[in-house]
């Protein structure tokens, strides 16, 4: 077994493969967006976006005999077979993990006695993620949170029987700034916000966001949530990191 711990995707790839250290990993960097004004020299920045991050490896077989290292190296094969990106453990992150999509793999080199593949990992959301959290806000209650980590989250709401309250929705309030409503018809009905797909399900159906409500977003530090209507919300979060 690698000194250097890697697992994606469950696979503990050190099981089969030495991890060459050291590991390469592309710094976060930005990426600012320009608008172009008429009548205006340069331009007006409109925003900015973190890129995304690789992470390069090499890595050698561990097994003795060809026969071994071939199957190594298609049991790798199988493990990469994402159509999606998986969580990546590195060794030296501090069991913080990144969501990550092998992009390119070099011809593998083959010795006496050892084989050896260099990996590329693609980070396309570039931030590193930590423990998951959850809280209960009551019906027409609050909760205050410390919320940890460097960078934004935006996490799950779920109400398992939702009813509308004065204002004609069922409603999640970060801060005292409306952000969720749900339209729930004047009836109980469960409700499912994920904010970071930017999807909300009423009754098991899909829901447009209402006029002036806006997903979760939520930063590091001391926030609180309310819920207005009838229902307890349950909002889970995990910890990202820059």
């Amino acid at each position: 077994m690698s000194d250097y711990p890697v697992t994606f995707d469950g696979n503990d790839i050190t099981q089969l493969f030495s991890v060459q250290w050291p590991i390469a990993r592309t710094p976060l960097s930005w990426e600012p967006t320009s608008i172009d004004v008429p009548g205006r020299n340069g331009s007006v920045v409109g925003g900015t976006r973190a890129l995304p991050v690789d992470v390069t490896m090499t890595l050698w077989t561990l097994a003795e005999t060809r026969t071994e290292r071939q199957q190594a190296v298609r049991t790798l094969a199988e493990w990469m077979a994402v159509d999606e990106p998986r969580p990546l453990y590195l060794g030296d992150e501090g069991g913080l993990w990144r969501m990550a999509m092998p992009v390119n793999a070099s011809e593998m080199a083959s010795y006496i006695n050892a084989d050896s593949v260099s990996l590329t990992f693609r980070c396309f959301d570039p931030v590193l993620y930590g423990t998951e959290h959850s809280i209960t806000v009551p019906a027409n209650g609050s909760v205050t949170v410390l919320v940890g980590g460097t960078a934004p989250t935006m996490p799950t709401v779920e109400c398992a029987s939702a009813r509308e309250g004065s204002s004609g929705y069922w409603q999640v309030w970060l801060d005292e700034e409306r952000h969720l409503d749900a339209d729930t018809g004047a009836m109980s009905v469960p409700v499912v916000a994920d904010c970071a797909r930017r999807v909300l399900r009423v009754n098991n159906s899909v829901q447009m966001l209402q006029t002036g409500a806006d997903w979760l977003s939520v930063t590091p530090g001391t926030h609180t949530f309310r819920v207005s209507g009838t229902g307890a919300a349950k909002i889970t979060w995990t910890e990202r990191w820059w």
